[in-house]
């Protein structure tokens, strides 16, 4: 009898660890990510090894990776990021649950990447120089805005709508990224 009490309970744990659907953690099935000139290299910690083609700068290989969620699914996304300055470009590959591995080419590129994950934003910031600047917004797996700002001519343009932006809209994009 406590045998068949025991085996009900734990069937009933193991369903409902199915039933709320249970993510691992993404950085937890990587060993490690090995970034070279034409490709990268992730090892996975059963030793299994997946190979992008991926053209990195040979002069500069200062590049690293970290985990993070980026289309809000649960599941941590690699990120390869270089140049640790001002205007550093992320290189975003999804994972993808089903197959367990990650996208063969980047699905995106953002300069300067912040998460807001309140907002489920990934907001890109890049400054072209002292009077341009541009701000990418990734909402939901989707771009729904990329715009230039001269803060010469105090306007900005929309590269998604081709709309003209004030200072003050302009200022409000950059707050929502930000809080």
């Amino acid at each position: 009898m406590k045998y068949r009490i025991a085996a009900f309970l734990s069937m009933m744990i193991f369903s409902t660890l199915i039933d709320a659907k249970v993510k691992v953690s993404t950085e937890t099935l990587v060993e490690e990510v090995n970034i070279y000139h034409e490709y990268m290299d992730i090892v996975f910690v059963n030793d299994d090894v997946q190979t992008i083609q991926a053209t990195h700068d040979v002069e500069y290989l200062d590049y690293s990776y970290r985990f993070v969620d980026i289309n809000f699914d649960g599941y941590q996304d690699l990120v390869i990021d270089d140049d640790p300055g001002a205007n550093q470009m992320s290189e975003i590959f999804l994972y993808h649950p089903a197959e367990q591995l990650f996208s063969e080419a980047a699905d995106w590129e953002i300069n300067g990447m912040v998460v807001n994950a309140k907002r489920q934003l990934v907001c890109g910031f890049y400054k072209t120089d002292e009077t341009h600047q541009e701000v990418q917004v990734l909402e939901k797996g989707a771009w729904v805005e990329h715009v230039t700002y001269d803060y010469t001519k105090n306007q900005g343009k929309s590269e998604l709508t081709q709309k003209m932006m004030n200072r003050k809209s302009y200022e409000a994009l950059k707050k929502r990224c930000m809080h």
